[in-house]
């Protein structure tokens, strides 16, 4: 197996161009630090490719740090960074076929960094695993990677997909975590990610095929219309020939897009399709859509659920861009745009409850079961996460729990996931775990057994607090100068899609700042914001709600 793992890897190696590929990348350092030096580190990998064989230096690297804890173990914390960053660009399993985890994957690879750097510090250093300098080491081997093998690179933003399902976050099961291929037995969210971003490239493959994506321009040099050199052809390009993207109000008129660099980027793909600027413009947004409506797809109807019976939530700078657009194709009828999409996942963080998980395996049958062991093994996991709240010094009144188990038809290999609904059981309520967990195997893999019996394997408890700052103490006006006026614009001529065929529309433009609770107005018109740009095509009304949430909605054709 090892031979073969390297075998593998070898192939895949043999497969990126010879060369040398450089990148690097800054992270914050110590803004309050007199050193310079310590305010912007820098992280370089410098990938040279000669047949089978890749090498990663990391000369370039920054110095190591000796009193602040944000040097990185070599072994375990950078290795491992580019290992599995290597690996997930390089061995697609669709390609490969099933690729044993072995260390002859690693074969192939030299990993080197100078002794005394960020990455591979002399003892003694405080050092820390992980977190933003390791996440800042993958980045760079990724970015140099992309100027080997652009196509197998994701687009540098992409398309996040998760399920909220009456008021709850679907989580991965725990046979089926995994980081890169690799088994990680903890909790996690199911988010799937696609290569689908503003900087995805629109290009015609050698078979003629328009696709997008998910190579990507990156944010350097970025879409053309950034006029930083990039050249390319991007959705965001696409979106600003179209009018959907207001050139002059992007980050409140700090930033300015070249409309004509967009339009020079667009031609070469519009000639070799046939089709004139707009349309390949149109046709880059529909197959952008298309896409993330394909990866929600895979998250819904494949797994039995009906993605019309769900509200589409857009979050991120450009997902109210292209939100409506992914709703049509799915059938789902409306469409939420939070207060400041673009920071949706800093603020998330700010306010997100700190939380803790305990596991104990617990093996017992249906037919043999213990209901006292297991209401004993819950207030010891209950005690033990209480004292980790005590250890914070939080108020432990405040805790809320949850309890799991991981639950399997006697002689599967396989377990779902079923809440228990009380972190105490009685009897009554173990028979609603019962049947929870026989419809939840049929709606998983559409069958169950009503009659065989169910084994318990393990029982799991989670406990989370409020953060003492709540949502409501979080301010999202705009400290910046208002270098751009306040007042809606002018009208203006947006293209839009009615039914496949290029249509212009008379569209309004409107400050988002200057819509209060209960406004409505009918599409189309573009709403822009500091952070982000909200499309209402025709045939689409907005609504802001009380907390200035929008909520698109299809309109009844027969009741327009």
């Amino acid at each position: 197996l090892l031979d073969y793992s390297e075998t593998l890897m070898r192939k895949a190696i043999e497969e990126v161009p010879d060369g040398t590929y450089y990148a690097e990348t800054f992270i914050d350092g110590f803004l309050d630090s007199e050193d310079a030096n310590l305010k912007d580190i820098k992280i370089a990998a410098s990938i040279n490719v000669k047949g089978s064989n890749l090498k990663v230096d990391l000369a370039g690297t920054s110095k190591q740090i000796d009193n602040k804890p944000i040097n990185m173990p070599f072994v375990g914390t950078v290795d491992c960074a580019i290992w599995l960053t290597l690996r997930s660009i390089l061995l697609d399993s669709n390609e490969f076929g099933a690729i044993p985890q072995n260390s002859g994957l690693t074969r192939p690879i030299e990993i080197t960094a100078p002794l005394g750097s960020l990455a591979n510090p002399i003892f003694p250093a405080p050092v820390i695993a992980r977190f933003c300098p390791g996440n800042a080491v993958a980045d760079t081997v990724m970015k140099a990677m992309s100027k080997a093998v652009p196509e197998k690179v994701s687009a540098g933003i992409g398309a996040d997909i998760s399920i909220i399902n009456d008021g709850q976050l679907n989580e991965v099961s725990s046979r089926n975590a995994s980081i890169s291929g690799y088994p990680v037995q903890l909790p996690m969210i199911d988010i799937h990610t696609i290569g689908a971003g503003g900087g995805s490239i629109a290009r015609v493959d050698a078979g003629g095929g328009f696709k997008v994506g998910p190579e990507s321009a990156g944010a350097s040099p970025g879409p053309a219309c950034y006029n930083l050199g990039g050249s390319k052809p991007t959705v965001t390009d696409a979106n600003l020939v179209l009018g959907r993207l207001l050139g002059d109000r992007i980050l409140d008129g700090r930033m300015t897009l070249d409309s004509q660099m967009a339009e020079t980027s667009l031609r070469e793909v519009s000639s070799n399709l046939g089709s004139t600027i707009n349309q390949t413009a149109l046709g880059t947004i529909s197959v952008l859509n298309n896409n993330m409506a394909s990866a929600i797809r895979s998250r819904t109807i494949q797994k039995g659920i009906d993605p019309r019976d769900f509200s589409l939530c857009a979050f991120g700078g450009g997902g109210p861009l292209q939100a409506v657009g992914v709703a049509e194709i799915l059938g789902i009828n409306e469409v939420i745009v939070p207060q400041n999409p673009g920071i949706m996942c800093a603020f998330g963080l700010l306010i997100s409850r700190v939380e803790y998980h305990s596991v104990k395996t617990l093996l017992m049958t249906k037919t043999q079961f213990n209901l006292s062991t297991l209401n004993e093994t819950l207030s010891e996991m209950k005690s033990d996460l209480t004292s980790i709240f005590k250890r914070d010094n939080a108020d432990t009144k405040l805790i809320r729990y949850e309890a799991f188990t991981d639950l399997r038809y006697v002689g599967q290999g396989y377990e779902l996931k079923v809440p228990l609904n009380s972190d105490v059981l009685k009897p009554e309520t173990l028979e609603q775990v019962w049947d929870a967990f026989h419809k939840q195997h049929k709606q998983e893999y559409g069958h169950n057994f009503l009659s065989a019996d169910i084994e318990m394997v393990s029982v799991k408890l989670k406990a989370q607090i409020k953060k003492e700052n709540s949502s409501d103490e979080f301010s999202f006006e705009n400290s910046s100068d208002e270098t751009v006026s306040r007042l809606n614009l002018p009208n203006t001529k947006v293209e839009f899609s009615i039914d496949g065929k290029p249509q212009s529309f008379e569209t309004e433009i409107i400050d988002r700042k200057t819509l209060t609770g209960g406004a409505q107005k009918a599409g189309p018109n573009v709403i822009y914001q500091e952070d982000s740009t909200t499309v209402v095509p025709p045939g689409w009304t907005m609504s802001v709600d009380d907390d200035l949430i929008l909520r698109l909605r299809k309109l009844d054709n027969n009741n327009d």
